[in-house]
């Protein structure tokens, strides 16, 4: 336990330095910004599908290269990510927004689209924030943004927030849905907040009363941390307090009034491949993990014969040979995402979302997993999961 609190005391001060990169910037820094799309007309306005309580979102990275496997259907909103924040308030690097050929098709099923807003770094947040005439500008920015494109709403993914500028934020955000309101009829209005708020600067109860909380339910080990499981879903003695269950408590304690039906359960679709010291669990890391997406995981490890089931996370993984170098992959199957939204239904959250659509490639059996969830009732049976003590990768 001695080396868990070593490690955890590292992470905060990453955290607080804004040393350690989420997944969202990590992949956002990876792919080079694209051009603005043209100009086009607003699409016609339209009425979004009712889905009773439950609320289903997804990112969609600007990189992704067709959305025809999106059942939009399915989907309550699409966050389009995304354009980047300038420090004076102007918005760079579109890439590819307004996507109207997107727009037009989520529409057409009822689906909202929004624009993320993109802002890594803790400086120059500071920065905007402490000025009110550059959170205005931004505003003004975004709306029109928004309107021009015949969108829904916004959602601001600004991470490693500094905690002197707590109060800003709230009120960049609040002002925001304010200015949409003014624009768009009940415009779709999200945060993307950590599974952990190190330093306290997401002030969780004013930030959802302007809308949503997208949760970043995610990199509980990340890229540069040691290898384990990237979304445990209880706490345990061999990965430590730190999992869904310790995240939904601490929302709920700080999110009062309100309550998680404001919350959005982010969810993985990705894994991490760490180069390790030798097959130990919990293990060592010898560099840098690399990322897969959910689909590209589940293939490996069906070609290495199968993943094993972590018990303390509920997670697979797999531990596997790269000539000399021992390696480790952790993933999600439809087992453990599964229990993941049987636990955001238990725990009367509002919703959940996925980290990103089209990682999952259109997979049937993962849609209908999200078919079921938006019925209304519980998702999985016992013939649902597998019981097979191999894992066979994907959970099916």
């Amino acid at each position: 336990m001695r080396k868990l609190h070593l490690l955890w005391l590292i992470v905060l001060t990453l955290w607080a330095t804004g040393a350690a990169a989420s997944v969202h910037e990590a992949q956002y820094r990876a792919h080079p910004p694209t051009l603005r799309a043209p100009a086009a007309a607003s699409p016609a306005s339209f009425t979004p599908a009712a889905n009773g309580d439950r609320y289903v979102v997804g990112y969609y990275p600007h990189w992704a290269d067709d959305f025809a496997d999106i059942p939009f259907d399915l989907l309550d909103e699409v966050i389009y990510f995304g354009a980047q924040v300038e420090l004076d308030g102007s918005l760079s690097e579109m890439n590819g927004w307004p996507p109207a050929d997107l727009i037009a098709a989520a529409h057409d099923e009822g689906c909202r689209v929004t624009l993320c807003l993109i802002d890594f770094s803790p400086s120059e947040q500071r920065d905007l924030l402490n000025s009110a005439s550059r959170r205005a500008a931004l505003i003004d920015n975004l709306v029109d943004a928004v309107v021009e494109a015949g969108a829904d709403g916004v959602n601001f993914d600004f991470e490693a927030l500094p905690v002197d500028v707590k109060s800003q934020f709230v009120a960049l955000v609040q002002d925001a849905a304010t200015a949409l309101a003014e624009q768009i009829d009940a415009p779709a209005v999200s945060v993307a907040t950590p599974a952990i708020d190190w330093a306290g600067a997401y002030d969780f109860d004013q930030l959802a009363a302007a809308g949503r909380l997208f949760v970043m339910a995610y990199d509980y080990h990340w890229s540069s941390s040691d290898p384990g499981p990237i979304a445990p879903l209880y706490g345990s003695d061999r990965w430590g307090d730190y999992a869904y269950d310790w995240t939904i408590d601490d929302y709920r304690a700080y999110i009062a009034p309100y309550g998680t039906d404001r919350v959005m359960l982010g969810l993985p679709l990705y894994g991490y491949d760490w180069p390790s010291l030798d097959a130990s669990v919990p293990g060592e890391a010898t560099g840098a993990a690399d990322a897969w997406t959910i689909v590209g995981a589940w293939d490996f490890a069906a070609q290495q014969g199968g993943g094993d089931w972590d018990d303390a996370s509920s997670t697979p993984y797999l531990i596997y040979q790269d000539g000399a170098q021992t390696r480790q992959l952790w993933y999600e199957d439809l087992d453990s995402l599964a229990l993941k939204i049987q636990f955001a239904i238990d725990e009367e959250v509002g919703g959940i979302g996925f980290w990103a659509l089209t990682y999952e490639r259109g997979d049937e059996d993962f849609w209908q997993l999200i078919a079921d969830y938006r019925a209304g009732g519980d998702v999985g049976d016992d013939d649902f999961f597998d019981d097979d003590d191999d894992d066979d990768g994907c959970g099916c």
